[in-house]
């Protein structure tokens, strides 16, 4: 256990108003002994709680061990917790004893209220590893509020939903999660991380540099809208490419391509085809309008 805890212990241990007399007072453990809690209300089922008192077997669920002050006794002093009770219950109502086989009517079960105020007054510690140390009746109200038990609630990310202890949030929220903003080197926008490598290869601002003629621009921009459009480098159709030219090259290139090739002849050609197109379109239509007579 914890040295604080310890040093609580021994603290506690010390005290005469808790040490075991005669009287049949409850005693306590030489050190604090984790046991599971269940139906006890205000806490959640399931939570370990150190005890410093000596839990006795008498107080705790005689099926699951758990520490519950909502306990059910049979008629020979066997206790159970309500969920335990289900269990050991048939479907004509009828409780076994897991102890003794005492076989009877659930009816017959009765609250133990004795039980149950003992399990209340029993000592001690915050399972937050706080400084607390009292009842379990005050563990009740102080659970609701401890910073310590706050700290260990689980909660989602406010960035990627993801659920993380409260504890770690800001950690996660700084280093961790995959949805925290940073900032673009290029264009200084708040960018999720996740996303950034795929941002930095479309952004605007990136550096660029022309794949046509080598030139460096500050900008991706500037690439674009002002170096693309009169890099003398960058491969142009020719402008006869809607009759049928594939020619593609340079500005200079294009000048001597001009030049060099008759592009009358595909002018002619495709008229030609157009013209063709046309007087056949126009015999169909001729040959429907004499159907329709």
């Amino acid at each position: 256990m914890r040295n604080a805890e310890s040093v609580s212990c021994v603290a506690y241990l010390l005290s005469s108003a808790h040490i075991s007399t005669s009287s049949g007072a409850p005693e306590t453990a030489t050190m604090p002994h984790d046991l599971i809690i269940k139906a006890v209300d205000g806490l959640p089922d399931g939570l370990k709680v150190p005890f410093i008192t000596n839990v006795s077997d008498d107080t705790r669920c005689r099926l699951c061990k758990a520490v519950t002050e909502h306990l059910l006794s049979d008629p020979r002093g066997h206790v159970y917790c309500n969920l335990c009770t289900d269990v050991l219950t048939d479907y004509d109502g009828m409780f076994t004893c897991e102890d003794c086989s005492w076989k009877g009517s659930r009816e017959l079960l009765a609250k133990n209220s004795k039980v149950a105020e003992a399990v209340r007054s029993y000592i001690v510690l915050c399972p937050k590893q706080c400084s607390f140390q009292s009842s379990l009746q005050e563990l009740k109200e102080h659970y609701k509020y401890c910073g310590a038990a706050k700290r260990d609630e689980y909660v989602s990310c406010p960035l990627c939903q993801k659920v993380v202890l409260r504890r770690v949030l800001g950690s996660h929220c700084t280093y961790d999660c995959l949805m925290r903003p940073e900032l673009c080197p290029f264009c200084e926008c708040e960018i999720a991380i996740s996303n950034m490598e795929h941002h930095k290869l479309s952004c605007d601002w990136r550096p660029a540099v022309c794949k046509h003629c080598g030139e460096e621009l500050e900008t991706y921009k500037d690439l674009r809208e002002g170096h693309l459009p009169i890099c003398p480098k960058k491969p142009r159709r020719c402008v006869y490419k809607p009759f049928g030219c594939t020619y593609e090259g340079s500005s200079s290139d294009l000048q001597t391509h001009g030049t060099q090739v008759n592009h009358v002849e595909l002018v002619h050609r495709q008229f030609q085809r157009v013209e063709a197109t046309f007087k056949e379109a126009e015999k169909r239509f001729k040959d429907q309008h004499r159907q329709l007579r």
